[in-house]
């Protein structure tokens, strides 16, 4: 049996008195790279050496500046995407779009990992690889992460950063992450990519009462669950959502919570008893 994907997870907190209800939405149907591909993703990618792929596990570039060790790993579910310097001086690239109201986050998780070091700086060799959020109106850009072969020790890694950041205004977005070799074309820099998400704003107060949304894929059927608590043994099923035949951003109000003071939810696809 195909195990289903999850396709966002969030705890909510439905505190007594004035709660606020909670509107998610992962504007991805594809958040974690969990279906294995860069379904909901573009794919820019230039000249030979460099890509992009899906991956369990990755080879880590630093220590001694050998390749080979698998020692990346997905920060949530089983996939996170990869993208390998290539051609010199060209960005690869994946992104994906988003619409957003002011208040609403783009959280994501990525790390830079390369093996040149410090001492060739003076040769120009300077790889690096960044996130940013893009105005699609206005062009305006804001840079969510940057780092470099020159902000790292010799053959060293970020690590996998944690970002979350809040967008001041409503618009068309595109998220966009890039990564490439300055001056050589050795494929010696990559940049992992996992948990991707856009969670919107608190909306519509409502005490006893947290609105679940989601953009729902045409042809793909899902279903809501919840746990009280984290500790829980199992997800309880709340709802099924029918597949759209397009696009669209469902608002499910689950009226069950009551007074309980927190509730956890998750969606899944396919539809899950």
């Amino acid at each position: 049996m195909k195990r289903p994907a999850i396709l966002h997870f969030l705890a909510t907190a439905a505190m007594l008195g004035s709660a606020g209800a909670s509107v998610i939405y992962p504007g991805l149907s594809n958040p974690g790279f969990e279906l294995g591909n860069f379904t909901d993703w573009t794919v820019t990618v230039s000249g030979p050496y460099g890509g992009v792929g899906i991956f369990t596990t990755a080879p880590t570039l630093d220590g001694a500046g050998f390749d080979g060790f698998d020692n990346w790993a997905p920060v949530e579910g089983g996939h996170f995407a990869v993208l390998r310097g290539g051609i010199a001086n060209v960005y690869q690239k994946i992104s994906t779009l988003l619409t957003a109201t002011a208040g609403d986050h783009v959280v994501f998780s990525v790390f830079l990992d390369t093996s040149d070091e410090r001492a060739y700086l003076p040769f120009g060799i300077n790889d690096d690889g960044y996130a940013k959020l893009v105005n699609t109106t206005t062009l305006a850009e804001t840079m969510l992460f940057a780092a470099s072969v020159s902000s790292l020790p010799n053959r060293g890694n970020t690590g996998w950063v944690s970002i979350d950041y809040v967008i001041p205004a409503a618009g068309s977005y595109r998220l966009e992450f890039g990564v490439r070799n300055v001056t050589d074309s050795a494929g010696s820099v990559i940049m992992g990519v996992d948990a991707a998400r856009f969670t919107a704003a608190i909306t519509s107060p409502t005490a006893g009462e947290k609105h679940i949304g989601f953009a729902a894929m045409p042809g793909l059927a899902y279903t809501i669950q919840y746990k009280n608590a984290l500790t829980d043994a199992t997800w309880l099923h709340l709802a099924d959502i029918v597949a759209p035949t397009a696009a669209q951003a469902i608002d499910y109000n689950d009226t069950s919570v009551g007074l309980a003071p927190q509730r956890f939810y998750r969606v899944v696809t396919p539809q899950v008893p």
